[in-house]
């Protein structure tokens, strides 16, 4: 049972987008994963980092726009593929499978 838990806002979906960058090796390696699709992630940053900050009048979305069920859906996709990538490189998926 988790010990805190908080809405996904654009801010933490940015932040996570962050994370999976650095675990990636940069967004050029990002883009190139076939196993997500590192582009969308993207413009999810994209799509994030517009309602993170004070917008002119003038200024329009980002296109695609995406909502925020959308981009929760895509770090969650990406991070379930990056976490079930580290658990098969540990060796994990093996040593449970007696279970």
């Amino acid at each position: 049972m988790p010990l805190f838990y908080e809405e996904p806002t654009y801010y933490s979906v940015y932040k996570a987008v962050e994370a999976i960058r650095r675990c990636c090796g940069g967004e050029a390696a990002m883009r190139k994963r076939k196993d997500f699709d590192g582009n969308k992630l993207v413009r999810v940053k994209t799509v994030a980092d517009y309602h993170r900050h004070v917008q002119q009048p003038t200024r329009a979305p980002p296109n695609p726009f995406y909502s925020l069920d959308e981009c929760v859906g895509a770090v969650a996709d990406a991070l379930g593929v990056l976490v079930n990538d580290a658990l098969t490189r540990r060796g994990f998926h093996e040593r449970c499978s007696s279970f």
